[in-house]
C-alpha cells in the first residue's frame, strides 16, 4: 500500500512537471479567421504615422480609442492592436491590409483573454 502511494505521488509530480514545462515553453498563439497566428513578437507603441493612419481607421469603424495604443505584427500586413482604455481595460483589434484598403475588426472576449497585454 505504501509503495502504491509513492508511485501515485511520483506519477502526479511528473504529470504536473510536464504540464508546467509545456505551458511555459509553448509559444503564444491565437486563432484568427481560421488561421493560427503567433503572438511572439513584442508589442510596439504607436508612432505618429500609426496614430494618423490606424487611429483614423479606428474612428471610422467606431471602435474605442485608448489612452495608449500598441501594435504587434502577426504576419505580412497583419497587426493586433491593443488600446488601453480609461478604466484600465484593454480593447484588442485585428488589422490587415485588404485587397483594396485596410480592414479592421474587433477581437472577441474569448480571444482577448488569451492575449498577453503590453504591460
Amino acid at each position: 500500500m505504501k509503495i502504491l502511494k509513492y508511485f501515485l505521488l511520483v506519477f502526479l509530480l511528473i504529470f504536473v512537471g510536464l504540464f508546467a514545462y509545456m505551458k511555459l515553453t509553448k509559444p503564444e498563439t491565437i486563432m484568427i479567421v481560421g488561421t493560427e497566428v503567433s503572438l511572439e513578437k513584442p508589442w510596439v507603441e504607436f508612432n505618429e504615422g500609426d496614430d494618423s493612419n490606424i487611429g483614423n481607421l479606428i474612428r471610422a469603424y467606431h471602435f474605442e480609442e485608448g489612452e495608449k495604443n500598441f501594435k504587434k505584427n502577426i504576419g505580412k500586413n497583419e497587426l493586433i492592436i491593443a488600446c488601453l482604455q480609461e478604466d484600465k481595460k484593454w480593447k484588442y483589434y485585428y488589422y490587415y491590409q485588404g485587397t483594396e484598403s485596410p480592414e479592421m475588426m474587433g477581437i472577441s472576449k474569448e480571444m482577448a483573454n488569451e492575449i498577453t497585454p503590453p504591460y
